[in-house]
């Protein structure tokens, strides 16, 4: 049995598996150190890809919040009225 590829492990990441195709992935991660190795490594980037956007969002939000809040300055009189 190969390694897994860059497909089936994306497929893993995301959930986007059969159930069959699921067991079998997770049973070759666990007797390859290589491809578990690999596996962990794109939970890890994922995660952290969910918690920049988890962020974004936020900063987003506080943006809005905070533009409700700004006015813009008034411009000088003008001169001679």
């Amino acid at each position: 049995m190969g390694h897994l590829n860059e497909q089936d492990m994306a497929e893993l990441v995301f959930g986007e598996t059969t159930p069959w195709s699921t067991w079998w992935r997770r049973r070759h991660l666990k007797k390859c150190g290589a491809c578990r190795e690999h596996f962990e490594r794109l939970c890890r980037e994922q995660e952290e890809q969910k918690e920049l956007a988890r962020q974004l969002k936020c900063y987003g939000e506080c943006l809005q919040e905070a533009e409700k809040t700004m006015t813009m300055p008034k411009p000088p009189a003008a001169e001679g009225n």
